[in-house]
């Protein structure tokens, strides 16, 4: 038997007003949300506003990595929100 945590990350949503993609990511038998600003993914992937869903699914692997060692880390709101933002990026994957 492995003692490896499990992480299923669900279908990607655009928020339409903001321009943040959004998804469920389980871990732990937890669910949360995750919250990938536009800001995040013109900064460190050169989205254009138009295209930030496909920029998503083009770095889909990536993120999902962020998120994963964000969950790690217990990078976590107290809504259960983990936030892929471009400060957040800076400050835990220094360059």
């Amino acid at each position: 038997m492995s003692n490896q945590i499990e992480y299923r990350f669900e279908q990607p949503i655009l928020r339409r007003h903001s321009g943040d993609v959004t998804f469920p990511v389980e871990y732990a038998g937890l669910i949360y949300k995750c919250v990938v600003t536009s800001e995040f993914l013109k900064d460190c992937f050169d989205a254009l506003a138009f295209d930030l869903l496909e920029s998503y699914e083009n770095n889909k692997p990536q993120i999902n990595e962020i998120a994963k060692k964000l969950l790690i880390s217990e990078n976590i709101t107290q809504n259960d929100e983990v936030l892929i933002t471009t400060e957040v990026f800076r400050n835990y994957f220094p360059v």
